[in-house]
């Protein structure tokens, strides 16, 4: 892992980007031509990532599932290891 970004480390919490776009910031300076996902288990954080402008990612296996999908991530999937399906697509 390169980079940490935790509540200690943002004046905003979700679903404020402010968290999301320092992670960026420190991974990809130039931001110039990348794309980023964000995955979160919690509406705050599909909310965050399209706040951020980023693809999201909502993993359905928690309680919030109804209100996962009502915040209308990029992707959904049943189980972590299902990421990488995604990425591949």
């Amino acid at each position: 892992i390169d980079v940490f970004v935790t509540e200690d480390d943002v004046i905003t919490a979700k679903p404020s980007p402010e968290g999301i776009n320092k992670a960026i910031s420190s991974l990809f300076p130039n931001k110039e031509d990348i794309r980023v996902m964000y995955v979160g288990d919690h509406p705050d954080d599909i909310k965050a990532g399209k706040n951020a402008g980023i693809y999201t990612c909502a993993v359905m296996y928690s309680s919030k599932s109804e209100e996962l999908d009502k915040e209308e991530p990029d992707y959904e999937v049943n189980h972590l290891n299902d990421i990488l399906k995604v990425l591949n697509e």
